[in-house]
Order: structure tokens, then C-alpha cells, then sequence
């Protein structure tokens, strides 16, 4: 019933609907200037980049102008007898009222005009929550580029140099939701943004972080909202070159190097017709980074040789013995040498990143009251990121295809001057592939030597052959070298994984609002329909042993494959269904059935209501939520197994009904959703320079897709093999919730001083976590709803506007985020050792992300047309960034190898010397630093810049051995075996222990610096 109503809303929708909006609102008083009595009748009309929108006073001078596209704009009042009043620079922001009180004096002179330029509020009278603005003027000043990098300056969020992760108040970085013009462009699958915004195309950037209105769902944390730039009446041009090339990336010039930056940005916008008011934006990125992670202690690291020399004999035959005749497999002749030369520099190798991104946005003017506009943002990208082990054999690297798209159309209608509806058609896409780039997808190669068999003589025998295959599987290149000292992959050494997923919705979304008097009302409805595909394979075993199973299906269960969504090929499919379709021997081993796995469809429906009451001394914004998720698939029927008080188990419990398969009669339709979510906003505005707001809300948001849905074929494979400790999708997850609570303080210093104080404190529970749970088979770790958190701090906020050239924003946050777990995957060892280490641990403890203390400060100094000499309309941007460090446990040193002993599982590994996350990370600090200087030539401008990140080059630690709590030493080499082991060492092979020492992954960013221009015409 509820899908057929859905279809027929659809379609009476649908055909509305062609090509999103972002508004505010103004509002305001008219008065005489000489009396300061109300004047009715004034009309007050907004123009610029849109269609003329605007109100007539009411009786007490009171005017609202709803609806006004964000950006900025020139305000007109009109009234008889009186000058004309026009202020310009009137700035309109996503979901905000702009105050605009405009005092008339009669005119002297018949046409006379009075022009104001506006300042924006510095104190928000209507602000019931946390919210951070920034500009496209304050946006393009910066020395930093990316919407990512832009959220980092804002009080509350934390994320780390080479980062794309971001944790907005203690909340995991999933709990994050971005939108672009109105529309959510997180992949659900696990909740990340891959769409590339450039500098150029933002119009304004609002982030909330906590207590957002009923509007926005889907999150528990944040809420990224960004609006992208219009079209205008006139036509308009830029294109922007930013680089670093003309420095070295083998010497130093200027303290630093090149990095191999770059990155091209053209836009164009203006009327589609001549004279018309249907107008457009695009823009073009190109950018490419030959080192997209680049780290001071890669740069820096005084071990690292300028070049390095691999050796290696190769195998060409085996030895026999004299008594049987039979060859020695452990006693190879060597014949060849294969050689490999390295050259280093300051570019980490094999670490790039190459994208183009484009948007593109469209309006329609079909009436005064009527337009469609529509919007698409598109990231191609690729990606090559050189694991610190792989250093001497990225030509394995995984390499990573990805693209993400969202496209919209929204049909936007005035129906009265206090009503409007949007309709909304939301299309969003993305995918990814990691890959072997030797292989591809080319799948019979991966883990089978036999493809890439190198030795120092082509006629090796036969049964010679068949023992370089199973001695030396996984080399490409034969030989019977380990890894190159000291935990380095040699060259050759395969990659056996192979993943590539696909998500998909479309969605419909409907608004309307209504003002009556002092309310604004607001109510809509969303529907998104998504389809969910991944293939995975994970090699256990060369694929060419497949040729001695009995069965096909013994092929692709060795090698671990996970698909839903495709075929066994990794081919897109709709049809298929292992539980329905599966064939079995009488062993239970599939025969038939199992090769084609439809994908998952998830529904998430939502519908709101809002009132924004806006009276005198109070703001008050109420809202309702309804959430429906719906996993539209099947979960299992119980989980756990049942056990009697002696012990014994329970015949026909736990998940697999206790006949060892897995099958129909194991699951059941999946369990559906329903929440409300209330929310409250208050802001009290006790004067013009004074307010106070307070907010309580309750959101929910579903679990990462990766999380929730499994491939029957797989979790009947880990049955049937006995498998291996891994974590386990669960389609049983429930959403995830969040309780808010705010309260915060607004006040105006001087004329051009505002502070901004926010206390708040959060709840979270059913956060997702891995659990182990003893089923009828075997104990398997699941992911499940259990951890659990608490959050609180206080944000302070400074705000100077620009006074005499000068303007400051201040941005801190002290910070207390405790919780049983930092992600869902945090406890996988305590899980894994569940059977050694006894019961679960259910307590609180600072979480990895938590950062005590997270600073910003921007400072900004820039003359305009009135600059003395050379300064004429040049300007410089100081960031300066500073925050304590994150958490970590201390652990036993144990290592019998400088490294591999990260990775072992013993009785010996993983034991704390410390409090669980009781230690603290070093502070860090960094300055980024921007000088620009325009150039006007007519109508045209040009702009040139220089950038320095990192300004003082400083060694910023981001990551520590766990064993030391240093970046730079692991500690086992002051251990008695460590110390045996460098005195065995040559000068080459300590240089490269100490290299691996100072793993790069460990610290930020080096110096940096980029020269670029922007021509706009």
C-alpha cells in the first residue's frame, strides 16, 4: 500500500518537476529618520543576480521579503516625499533572517537617492544553534583550498593533515552530512564525500554543528550546506592556474620543494539568451598531485638516500638429490640478478591523485513567480597511495578509480507573496574500483604466479615450475629473497584484492512553506530509492590451484568472493538470489544458483515540520522529524546461539537454526524503522548587540551500508570453510541515535567586536561496534549496536569585522568526547582475543579522535583602490591553527622485527602498559600564510597569489608508535634483540631501518609553497 501511494505521488510530481535553491529571508522596520515614527506603504525591493523580489510596509513599518536565493545583493526603499534609500552589500544566508532596519528622511532634491553599504551581522538574532559562516569573498582570501580543509577552520571540527575524515564534536566522522545546492552527496554506502568543490564555485559555506532544525536528516554530528555560484544578467569569465612546479623536487629552494601540485579552475556564467533572465554557471578543475599525502617526514628524513639499489638473484632451477633422483625444493640454483634503481626525492613515490570535477547550474525563468533550476556536481578521480611497505614496489600499489556525481532539477514557485513550494528531483551516483594496476580486472592473474612466472632461464622444467609455484606463489619475480631490510615488500610481490562498489538513488523531495505573521512555517516530504552493489575477493589460494578442485564453485570460494549487486565475474546484475536460487551437493557445497546476486534497494523516507516564530524578544524554532528506514531485504532470524544453565547447547538457536548451513529458513524480511525526532531551538535576543539560544534536539541516523548488508555466498563460504577471524556485515543493525543539548551566548563587543560563547553536551547510543557472538557454528564478530558516548565543551568565537583593513575570526573549542568506541571496527582485537581475554569491556574512555583543545585563528589585511603606492588593492591572510593531540594506549614493547610484530597475534601482542587512550599525542601547530594582488584592466581583473602552507616548516607529529609514544622510533632497538639486530646491519640497510623508523605516515604536512592567478572577465 505505502509503495503504490508512493508511485502514484511520484507521478504527479514527477512532471513538474525539471531543473536547487538555497534561501533566506529579510526582514525589517522602515522609519523616519527625524521622527523615528513607522513609516507604511515603503517599498522595499531586492535586486541583483535574480528575479526583483520585495514587500510593502506594514502599519508599523514592518516589512519581510521571503524567499531571496543566498548571496548578495542591493536593497531599494521607496515612498513618496521621501529620498530614496538604497544600501548595497546585503548578504543572505542559507535558512537566516537578515535584519535590515532602513530610516527615510524626505527628499531635499526630487530624485534624490541616499546609498548605504551594509555590514553583516555581526550578532544573528535568529540563530538557535551553532552556525559558521563563511563567504565566497572570506572563502577566496584564504590560503587553503577544498571544502574539507575550509570546515576545518570552524570551532568543533577536528581533522588531521592529509586527512578527508572530519569528526564534528566528538561525533565519528560518518556522523557528518554534506549538501550541495540542497541535496545530500554522501555516498551511503560509508557516509564519505568525494565531490571536489574549487574555491571558485562556492557562493557561501554554512556549517552547523548541532541542533540543526527538523529540515536536515541523516546525521548525527554536522551539517555541511554549500551553495554554489548563479548565473548573472551579464556575462562572465575566469579561469584561475595554481602550481608549485617551479621549485625542485630534488633540491631545496626557499625551505621546501616542489610537490608536484597543480590545479586549473575555468568558470563561465551569464544569460542563455542575450537579454533574457534564464541565465547559467559552469566551471571546469583540472588538478593533479604528484604527491597527494606530501609528509615532513618523507621530506625531512635525513635517511632517506637519493637513490637506492634492489638486488636480487632469480630462481632458474633446483637441485636433486643424488640418492633419489628427486629435486630439493629448498635448495633453488640461482642464475640472473634482476636489479631495480630508485631515485628519491622529496615526493613520496607512487602517491598521486588525478581529477577533474565540474558544475554546472541552470535557471529557468518561466514566470515572475515560477523558475526551474537544476544543478550537477561531478568528480572524476584517481588515486595511487604508496603504503609505507610497499615503498620499493608501487608498481603493485593499489590503485583506486573513482567518480561521484549528484544531479537535481527543481521546479521553485511563489504562489503568493508568503507562500512557495520547491519540487525536487534528486539524482546521485558514485563508484569505486581498487585494483592491482598490473592486473586490473583482469582476475585469473591475481595470487597465480603461473601469469607472471620471471626466472633467470625460460626452460625450467615441468615439475621445476610446479615448485616455484608453490614454494614462491604471490612474486611476481622469483627468487628466494625475503622483503628488503627491513620490512619492505621486494619488487614483484602481489596485491591480492580486488574491490568495486556501486550506490545509486534517486530521490523525490518536496517543501513548502507559508509565512502568517510571525511564523514561518515549513513542512516536507523526501522519498530516496537506492541500489546498493559490491564485489570483493580477497585471495586465499592462487586461483590456478582451482584447477585441481572437483568443483567450480571451490574456485571462487578459496578466493573469498563477496558480491551482491554483480556476478561472480564482478559483472552488473539485477537478478538472482542465492538464498532462493542456491543448488546443493549432499555435502552442501553450492552447485548451482550462486553466480548472480541482485543488489540491495534501501529506502529512506523522511517527512518534517518546522515553525520559525519570530516575535520581539524571542525567536523560537520548533520542529518535528519522521524518519522511516527501510532496509528492504532480509536479516536473520536470531543470531546468538542459546545455551542451558549447564552449559549445553540449545538444538535448532543461534543463526544457522544448528545444521551447519546457511540457508531460507535462517532469515526473515527486514525489520522497518520509524522515529521522531523532536527539535527545539530558542534564541532570546535581549538587545540589538545581545542574544542567548538554546537548543535540544534528537536525531537518528541509519548505519553505513558497507555495515548492514552481507553477501549470502560469502557468509555461506565462512560457514562452509570454517573461515577465519574477520568482522561480519550485519543486516540486523538498527539506526543510530543522538541526543543534543546547547546553550550559548551572543554578544556585540563594539561596534565591530562580536563573541559567540556555546556549551554544549551530546548522548550517543547504538553507535555501531564489533561484537563477538557464539552462534551454533563457531564465535564470529559481528557488527552490532552497542557503543555508546558522551560528549561536552565549550566553543568560543570571536568575530572582528574589517575595521581600517583589518579583520579577525577566532575560532576554539575545548573539547571532552569519552566512549566505549572511536569507529565500528575499534575493538576488532579485543574482539578476536574475546576467547583468551575473557568478557567484553563496556566502560567509557576518551575517544582516538578526542582533541582537548582545537584552535584557529585568521587574520586578514587587504587595501582596496584607496592602498598607498605598491599596496593598492593588495592583500595578505595569516592562518594560524593549533590543537593538542589526539589519544593513544601505550603498548608492550614485543616485537621480535622492528615492524611485523604490529601485525602478529600472540599471547605477547597488543598488551597495554597504559591506561586505555590514556596518552596524549604531541601539540601541534601550523601557519598557512596567502599574499595576493589585483590588477584592474576596464571591466577585467587580474589576481595574482602566492601560498605557503606550513609557514615555518614545522615537524608537526600526527601519529606516534604506540610502543613509545614517539613518531621517529618504535623502541625495539632498545631492546637486547633489537640492538643484535642493528649491529648486524651494512651503512645502506641502517639507513633504511631508520627510514622505516620515521614512518611518514606519522607527521603533517612540510613547508609548502604555490604560486597561482586568477583572470576574471
Amino acid at each position: 500500500m505505502v509503495k503504490r501511494i508512493l508511485i502514484t505521488l511520484l507521478l504527479v510530481i514527477l512532471p513538474l518537476m525539471i531543473f536547487g535553491q538555497t534561501s533566506g529571508k529579510i526582514s525589517g522596520v522602515v522609519t523616519n529618520k527625524q521622527t523615528g515614527e513607522p513609516i507604511s506603504g515603503v517599498n522595499v525591493v531586492v535586486q541583483g543576480p535574480t528575479t526583483p523580489r520585495g514587500a510593502a510596509t506594514g502599519p508599523n513599518g514592518e516589512f519581510t521579503i521571503l524567499y531571496v536565493p543566498v548571496g548578495t545583493y542591493t536593497v531599494k526603499a521607496t515612498y513618496m516625499g521621501m529620498a530614496d534609500v538604497v544600501i548595497n552589500n546585503v548578504n543572505v544566508s542559507l535558512d537566516h533572517t537578515t535584519q535590515l532596519n532602513i530610516e527615510m528622511r524626505p527628499q531635499d532634491i526630487e530624485g534624490e537617492s541616499i546609498t548605504i553599504t551594509a555590514q553583516r551581522e555581526l550578532v544573528r538574532q535568529d540563530e538557535t544553534n551553532a552556525t559558521t559562516v563563511k563567504s565566497a569573498e572570506e572563502i577566496s582570501n584564504m590560503p587553503i583550498r577544498g571544502v574539507e580543509n575550509l570546515v576545518a577552520t570552524t570551532a568543533g571540527v577536528v581533522k588531521q593533515d592529509n586527512s578527508g575524515s572530519m569528526n564534528i564534536r566528538g561525533g565519528r566522522s560518518g556522523g557528518t552530512a554534506m549538501y550541495v545546492d540542497g541535496v545530500l552527496v554522501n555516498d551511503p554506502y560509508n557516509n564519505a564525500s568525494r565531490v571536489y568543490l574549487p574555491n571558485n564555485a562556492i557562493q557561501e559555506m554554512s556549517v552547523q554543528t548541532g541542533g540543526f532544525s527538523a529540515e536536515y536528516g541523516e546525521a548525527l554530528s554536522g551539517i555541511i550546506a554549500v551553495t554554489t555560484q548563479v548565473g548573472s544578467e551579464d556575462y562572465h569569465a575566469s579561469f584561475e592556474a595554481l602550481t608549485d612546479n617551479m621549485l625542485s623536487a630534488e633540491d631545496k629552494y626557499l625551505g621546501t620543494y616542489s610537490y608536484g601540485f597543480e590545479e586549473y579552475v575555468g568558470t563561465i556564467s551569464g544569460p542563455i539568451i542575450p537579454g533574457t533572465r534564464h541565465t547559467f554557471f559552469g566551471s571546469l578543475t583540472r588538478r593533479y598531485e604528484a604527491d597527494a599525502w606530501p609528509s615532513w617526514g618523507w621530506a625531512e628524513n635525513e635517511y632517506k638516500p637519493d637513490t637506492y639499489t634492489y638486488e636480487t638473484p632469480l630462481i632458474s632451477g633446483f637441485e636433486t638429490d643424488t640418492a633419489t633422483g628427486q629435486l630439493i625444493a629448498d635448495a633453488p640454483i640461482y642464475g640472473d640478478t634482476l636489479t631495480k634503481q630508485y631515485d628519491l626525492n622529496a615526493r613520496i613515490p607512487g602517491n598521486y591523485t588525478s581529477d577533474w570535477s565540474v558544475t554546472g547550474k541552470l535557471k529557468l525563468q518561466l514566470m515572475d513567480n515560477m523558475h526551474l533550476r537544476g544543478s550537477i556536481v561531478r568528480t572524476d578521480r584517481k588515486i595511487s597511495d604508496t603504503d609505507v611497505i610497499n615503498l620499493f614496489n608501487q608498481k603493485h600499489d593499489d590503485t583506486h578509480d573513482q567518480y561521484s556525481q549528484s544531479i537535481n532539477a527543481t521546479l521553485v514557485h511563489n504562489i503568493t507573496k508568503n507562500t512557495m513550494y520547491e519540487a525536487k528531483f534528486n539524482y546521485f551516483d558514485t563508484q569505486r574500483e581498487y585494483y592491482d594496476p598490473v592486473y586490473g580486472d583482469d582476475f585469473e592473474k591475481y595470487g597465480d604466479p603461473e601469469y607472471n612466472l620471471y626466472t633467470a632461464s625460460d626452460e625450467l622444467t615441468a615439475e621445476e615450475r610446479d615448485l616455484v609455484i608453490e614454494q614462491y606463489k604471490g612474486r611476481e619475480y622469483l627468487s628466494v629473497a625475503g622483503p628488503i631490510t627491513p620490512d619492505f615488500n621486494n619488487y614483484g610481490n602481489q596485491d591480492y584484492t580486488y574491490f568495486k562498489n556501486r550506490t545509486t538513488y534517486w530521490g523525490i523531495d518536496f517543501d513548502i512553506s507559508h509565512q502568517w505573521k510571525d511564523h514561518h512555517f515549513k513542512a516536507g516530504f523526501d522519498y530516496k530509492y537506492h541500489t546498493l552493489r559490491k564485489f570483493q575477493f580477497i585471495i586465499g589460494y592462487p586461483w590456478d590451484y582451482a584447477k585441481e578442485y572437483e568443483t567450480e564453485v571451490e574456485k571462487y570460494m578459496n578466493a573469498d568472493i563477496s558480491y551482491y549487486g554483480y556476478d561472480v565475474n564482478a559483472e552488473e546484475t539485477d537478478e538472482g538470489d542465492f538464498l532462493e536460487d542456491v543448488k546443493r551437493d549432499e555435502t552442501g557445497l553450492p552447485t548451482g544458483g550462486y553466480k548472480n546476486q541482485k543488489p540491495y534497494h534501501p529506502i529512506i523516507m523522511s517527512t518534517y515540520f518546522q515553525d520559525k516564530f519570530e516575535y520581539k524578544d524571542i525567536v523560537l524554532n520548533l520542529g518535528l522529524r519522521y524518519d522511516r528506514i527501510d532496509p528492504n531485504a532480509w536479516q536473520f532470524k536470531e543470531i546468538a546461539a542459546e545455551y542451558d544453565d549447564q552449559g549445553n547447547y540449545v538444538e535448532g538457536t543461534g543463526m544457522f537454526s544448528g545444521d551447519g548451513q546457511f540457508d531460507q529458513g535462517d532469515v526473515e524480511e527486514s525489520e522497518v524503522y520509524d522515529y521522531l525526532s523532536p527539535r527545539l531551538g530558542v534564541s532570546f535576543p535581549v538587545t540589538e548587540n545581545t542574544n542567548f539560544h538554546t537548543n535540544y534536539g534528537i536525531f537518528y541516523q541509519r548505519p553505513d551500508l558497507a555495515d548492514l548488508y552481507l553477501s549470502p555466498f560469502y557468509l555461506n563460504t565462512f560457514v562452509h570453510n570454517g573461515g577465519y577471524f574477520t568482522a561480519i556485515d550485519n543486516p540486523n543493525l538498527r539506526p543510530e541515535k543522538n541526543i543534543q543539548y546547547e546553550i550559548g551566548l551572543n554578544q556585540r563587543l563594539a561596534s565591530n567586536i562580536a563573541l559567540k560563547l556555546t556549551a554544549f553536551y551530546k548522548e550517543t547510543e547504538d553507535l555501531v561496534q564489533l561484537l563477538p557472538v557464539t552462534t551454533d557454528i563457531k564465535q564470529i564478530a559481528f557488527y552490532d549496536n552497542g557503543d555508546y558516548g558522551v560528549v561536552k565543551g565549550l566553543d568560543i568565537v570571536l568575530r572582528m569585522r574589517r575595521t581600517n583593513n583589518l579583520a579577525i575570526n577566532f575560532d576554539y573549542e575545548l573539547q571532552f568526547a569519552d566512549g566505549t568506541g572511536s569507529a565500528s571496527a575499534s575493538n576488532f582485537d579485543i574482539a578476536w582475543q574475546q576467547g583468551t581475554y575473557g568478557n567484553f569491556p563496556k566502560f567509557q574512555k576518551p575517544l582516538a579522535f578526542e582533541q582537548r583543545h582545537t584552535g584557529n585563528i585568521n587574520v586578514d589585511y587587504r587595501y582596496g583602490d584607496d592602498g598607498p603606492g605598491i599596496f593598492k588593492n593588495t592583500g595578505v591572510n595569516l592562518l594560524a591553527r593549533f590543537n593538542s593531540g589526539q589519544r593513544y594506549t601505550r603498548m608492550k614493547i614485543y616485537n621480535s622485527n622492528p615492524y611485523r610484530g604490529l601485525h602478529e597475534r600472540d599471547a605477547d601482542s597488543q598488551k597495554p602498559v597504559s591506561e586505555v587512550m590514556g596518552e596524549t599525542m604531541p601539540w601541534n601547530y601550523r601557519f598557512d600564510l596567502k599574499l595576493d594582488k589585483s590588477f584592474t584592466f576596464g571591466r577585467s581583473r587580474l589576481v595574482v597569489y602566492a601560498t605557503v602552507l606550513n609557514l615555518f616548516n614545522t615537524k608537526n607529529v600526527q601519529n606516534v608508535w604506540r610502543t613509545t609514544g614517539e613518531p621517529d622510533q618504535s623502541g625495539f632497538h632498545g631492546t637486547t634483540a633489537g640492538k643484535e639486530y642493528l649491529d648486524g646491519l651494512t651503512e645502506e640497510e641502517y639507513n633504511l631501518v631508520m627510514l622505516r623508523e620515521m614512518d611518514w605516515t606519522n607527521y603533517g604536512i612540510p613547508r609548502m609553497i604555490r604560486l597561482g592567478f586568477r583572470v576574471e572577465l
